[in-house]
């Protein structure tokens, strides 16, 4: 604060002088206005340029950086920025800038004396702390590449710690579903060719033996869903959709990018240490890119066979079955093992159509119970919440209320405001007390019609949970669905 002002005070006497020093510059020796103006801004320009110059290197060196930590890539650009390309020295050659632009005109137009220096040098230094300013201008888009940069490095780091733990997380699924296929196998060789010449006791022993394995089904069956709904969810989970992104997000980098390889030619009056260490930024966005891209194609290769659904090779009763069909193995298998223990209860001749009802009934929960997700969906607590927010903020609601309670109730309106602002803010207020605001009867009104809906809804939905509990009890079995509305 005090250089800045130390500056502005400077450039205020040097421009005073150039009205009221007329008679000093005559004399012989003395240096004209003109003359310390430029020497002033040459000064500035070699701090500015040294300045460029050691943060030249540093940036360059944050951008080779593969950290995640912001502090070290984004927050230390800010850093660089305020000690560098928009430093205190900066500032002061932008304030220098305007006075010696007037001290060139005024001697061009013999207002004042030259003085040792011509207008001619005056402006090539000019031109010279110009160009520097533009510069630094422009090169503060750096930040923006940084940035990008920075979420480079995150998305690399978090695809390097996906492709580490990929043979952990498979393997954890394979060694689930080979212990439900071994158990599967287990099961299935109790089932008889035919029951046909079984004596008493070898029907009540195989009886029990399906009655322990039609209970463990039901577990094999919830192990499946479980995994089958887990598998789903990763394989779309960990997609990397992020590609398209940025390579989109590169395109505006690497226009970026190319301002720093010709910035040379398009600053020649700049030190080229000072451009040439910007071009030396240039092939480090797209190099970490190609990082990033290498890191994906690693990742694509580490979950292949996840990916192909190819992970249970090997493992009976689920070798090349899709994700999406694991709970059902397990399914067959459990209507199987009911449909057995219905038979040797002496039901052998209803066994296949016992079985096609189970396999109905499996269908007929699935519908219904994806009729419950629905209704949830459509019904459940979050969309009523954001009905009845709607309804309450319609209009501005309650803070608009007040506001316009103050503004009639403030002493100043009704001195100072006309009559018509006063009688609209009053017929407005009304308008909400009475929620007869336009936008106040299209929410009340959305969330009257949610209501009614939601009440036809919940009766459809009991009505179907009844159907359900029927069925399910009229084959034996508990009702697998429960409905709780909010």
């Amino acid at each position: 604060m005090k250089t800045r002002f130390r500056t502005i005070l400077s450039v205020l006497l040097l421009i005073m002088a150039l009205f009221t020093c007329q008679a000093c510059q005559a004399q012989e020796g003395l240096p004209s206005v003109l003359s310390e103006m430029v020497s002033s801004v040459e000064r500035r320009i070699s701090e500015v340029q040294e300045q460029l110059m050691a943060a030249s290197g540093e940036v360059e060196a944050v951008m080779k950086l593969m950290s995640t930590d912001a502090s070290k890539m984004t927050g230390k650009w800010r850093e660089l920025v305020e000690r560098s390309y928009s430093s205190p020295e900066v500032v002061e050659l932008a304030e220098l800038l305007p006075a010696l632009d007037r001290a060139i005109e005024r001697v061009r137009f013999g207002a004042v004396q030259a003085g040792n220096i011509g207008p001619d040098v005056a402006q090539d230094v000019y031109d010279e702390a110009e160009e520097l300013l533009r510069f630094s201008r422009e090169i503060q888009d750096a930040g923006r590449v940084i940035g990008w940069m920075l979420q480079i490095n995150r998305h690399i780091a978090s695809i390097q710690h996906d492709i580490a733990s990929a043979p952990v997380r498979m393997a954890a699924y394979v060694d689930e579903m080979k212990g439900v296929g071994e158990k599967l196998t287990e099961m299935f060789k109790v089932v008889p060719s035919s029951m046909i010449g079984l004596s008493e006791s070898e029907l009540a022993s195989l009886k029990g033996r399906v009655l322990e394995y039609a209970k463990e089904s039901i577990q094999l069956a919830a192990v499946s869903r479980n995994a089958q709904e887990s598998l789903l969810y990763m394989v779309e989970a960990i997609r990397l959709d992020t590609a398209e992104q940025l390579d989109e997000e590169y395109k505006i980098v690497e226009k970026i990018v190319e301002s720093w390889r010709n910035s040379g030619e398009r600053y020649p009056l700049i030190a080229r240490e000072i451009t040439e260490g910007v071009a030396r930024w240039a092939p480090l966005p797209k190099a970490r890119l190609d990082l990033y891209k290498k890191s994906r194609a690693d990742y694509m290769d580490a979950y292949a066979a996840f990916f192909r659904e190819e992970i249970f090779k090997g493992i009976p009763h689920f070798e090349g079955i899709r994700f999406v069909g694991l709970s059902a193995v397990a399914d067959e298998a459990r209507i199987t093992m009911l449909s057995l223990l219905m038979a040797l209860e002496g039901q052998e001749q209803d066994m296949a159509r016992r079985k096609k009802a189970l396999k109905d009934d499996a269908h007929l929960t699935a519908l219904e119970r994806e009729q419950i997700r629905r209704y949830d969906e459509k019904y459940g607590p979050e969309v009523y919440r954001r009905l009845k927010r709607a309804a309450d903020t319609a209009a501005g609601g309650k803070e608009q209320i007040d506001a316009l309670k103050r503004y009639l109730e403030d002493p100043r309106v009704q001195n100072d405001d006309p009559p018509a602002w006063r009688q609209e803010a009053k017929s407005t207020l009304e308008k909400l007390e009475r929620r007869q605001h336009p936008e106040q009867i299209e929410a009340d009104y959305a969330l009257s019609d949610f209501i009614v809906e939601r009440v036809e809804a919940v009766k459809t939905i009991r009505m179907m949970m009844e159907d359900h509990a029927k069925r399910k009890r009229s084959l034996g079995l508990e009702p697998a669905l429960t409905f709780e509305p909010f």
